[in-house]
């Protein structure tokens, strides 16, 4: 080998080492759990996304044993990866991404350890006790995850409506507890729902809403039953004094509409005469009642029938 061909091939590793280590400062980005990173000017390059617990960067980089795979995110061309695919947490885990072609393979990206802000899944745990006139809130991690990473410079920021209703954001921003007072009325649902809030700037995503019925008080109860224990007799009172005004005042005709008839119109004697008096086991004292009864009402008809004859001689007289 000349002298020509040993310069050009130093030129070339050394071009080659550059743009490795290059490609090893490439940074990785965590947005809503999607990891991105920037391609690999090269054709037919594939993609491995790798994990592994913790922070912890002692020696690590290199020791392949302590990363894994992650499964849906492996051997791919594409340069962004959904996290949350195949893990429900990512907070806590450190990512880099390998690149691979041909029978070579480097690290592409250094290690990208997954913040809580940056991770859809790393939300507080909310729990809520309902009081009369007051909501307490409790936030909390779940697993003490996020307390030791960010201290003093993580605060909850609390989400707060009545049910079915769109949830309004708090002015101020809250610790672990938070007692709501302002626009609480007995009786009605509330629903809350919160988000870790890092150094006042960055926004973890929000916790599913929880609602509570806020009781009614001892006083409140006292003043419904007491309300209830007056009207509810008065009431029925009232009602009692319109039934027996109505009572007195319709009473002559209420009596006339009760009173029964004196004897069965035509048509229906007709109708019982042909059913009954031909049956066999009628006795004849029954037939005779009927009779009487019969000869009665044509009695009554005819001295009807007399008294409007003479009301009319003494009209025309």
């Amino acid at each position: 080998m000349g002298f020509k061909e040993f310069f050009a091939s130093c030129i070339l590793l050394a071009v080659i080492s550059n743009a490795r280590r290059s490609q090893e400062r490439q940074e990785a980005k965590i947005v809503q759990s999607q990891l991105s990173w920037t391609p690999v000017p090269e054709d037919s390059v594939k993609y491995t996304v790798q994990y592994r617990k913790g922070e912890d960067t002692s020696n690590t980089f290199t020791n392949n044993t302590l990363w894994q795979d992650v499964p849906s995110c492996t051997q791919i061309t594409s340069t962004t990866c959904d996290l949350t695919a195949d893990m429900n947490e990512i907070f806590g885990l450190t990512f880099r991404v390998q690149a691979e072609k041909s029978n070579r393979t480097w690290s592409l990206t250094g290690e990208k350890f997954a913040q809580c802000h940056e991770s859809v899944s790393c939300v507080p745990v909310v729990s809520l006790t309902a009081k009369p006139s007051e909501l307490v809130v409790m936030m909390s991690d779940g697993n003490n995850s996020v307390e030791p990473e960010y201290g003093m410079h993580r605060k909850f920021q609390i989400y707060f409506g009545k049910e079915n209703e769109k949830l309004r954001r708090l002015h101020h921003l809250s610790n672990h507890m938070e007692v709501l007072r302002d626009h609480i009325q007995e009786g009605q649902a509330y629903c809350v729902s919160a988000t870790h809030v890092f150094y006042q700037q960055y926004e973890s995503a929000r916790s599913q809403q929880k609602c509570a019925m806020i009781p009614e008080s001892a006083r409140s109860k006292l003043i419904r039953n007491v309300a209830l224990s007056v009207l509810l007799p008065a009431l029925a009172f009232v009602l009692a004094g319109f039934l027996m005004y109505t009572l007195c005042l319709k009473y002559e005709k209420i009596k006339e509409h009760l009173k029964p008839p004196l004897c069965l119109p035509g048509h229906m004697y007709e109708f019982f005469q042909s059913d009954f008096t031909s049956a066999p086991w009628i006795s004849s004292s029954s037939q005779s009642l009927h009779a009487c009864e019969v000869h009665a009402c044509e009695i009554e008809e005819d001295d009807e029938h007399g008294d409007r004859e003479q009301l009319s001689r003494d009209t025309s007289g």
